[in-house]
């Protein structure tokens, strides 16, 4: 088997074992998050007649405005699925021998970055739409009825075209690019600090941390990166919005991965 194939047969594996019993609990978990969030309306998905209620509703409330189990409970929980294996492999000695069958230290960092933020990203949209399949057996995506207080914010035109399809399409990959965020900063936190609860914890204590910084400096609402992946401003357009989205993850995570790779050939001493 050549390196190629070796790297895709571990990064298989890596997808295998994150699909565990664990991840079952996670997505879950990640659901009952949006619960918490918006418990005391909670009973009105199937109390109330259909078409009172709108599943727009529980997901703005607990995502964009007001939540606080989701935004600082879930990127705790996708990082649980597969990130802290790092952890475990390094604290075991369990990564020279991968290191060895893969046949480069590189491949192996490149190979957990991948699978962690997939992973967790996967995680993350699959807890959110284990929740939106639930209560759309009671209540609709979204109703016109929610059209005066829902204009003011991000996406509006999606949602409010085609039953709100396409808001919550973009609400997954919001969703899916601030877990890979989180799971790739995790990751490079798990490389310099070997403990796994302050790898678990690693996204709240950061966020946190940041909402602080955006605070003490005065940072605009307009140019804060947490409510672009909240869907809770708009920056120009939807669209604008969007794409800045995108490549500050991308950046983040390039430069986080940049770091993580450096460290992993520096344990090991090799290239």
């Amino acid at each position: 088997m050549n390196k190629r194939n070796k790297m895709l047969y571990y990064l298989s594996g890596s997808f295998r074992q994150s699909l565990s019993y664990r991840a079952g609990f996670l997505i879950i978990s990640i659901a009952f998050c949006v619960c918490l969030d918006t418990w005391n309306q909670l009973p009105f998905l199937w109390t109330g007649a259909r078409n009172s209620m709108a599943i727009y509703y529980y997901i703005f409330n607990s995502l964009t405005f007001g939540g606080h189990y989701v935004p600082y409970l879930v990127p705790m929980l996708s990082v649980a699925v597969y990130t802290i294996s790092y952890y475990k492999e390094s604290s075991t000695g369990m990564d020279a021998f991968i290191i060895g069958r893969l046949g480069s230290r590189r491949k192996y960092a490149v190979s957990k970055l991948i699978a962690s933020s997939i992973s967790g990203g996967v995680i993350s949209v699959m807890g959110f739409l284990l929740f939106i399949v639930v209560a759309n057996r009671f209540q609709p995506l979204y109703l016109s009825e929610f059209d005066m207080e829902a204009s003011g914010f991000p996406y509006f035109k999606a949602l409010s075209t085609g039953n709100g399809v396409g808001y919550f399409i973009i609400i997954f990959y919001l969703i899916f690019i601030n877990a890979v965020l989180w799971n790739t900063i995790a990751l490079l936190c798990s490389a310099y600090f070997k403990n796994v609860y302050v790898t678990i914890a690693s996204p709240l204590l950061l966020s946190y941390f940041l909402s602080r910084i955006y605070t003490y400096l005065r940072v605009p609402d307009k140019l804060r990166m947490d409510f672009w992946l909240s869907a809770r401003i708009v920056y120009v357009s939807d669209r604008v919005t969007l794409m800045l989205s995108t490549l500050s993850v991308l950046v983040i995570v390039g430069i986080c991965s940049w770091f993580f790779i450096r460290k992993v050939n520096w344990e090991s001493g090799g290239k």
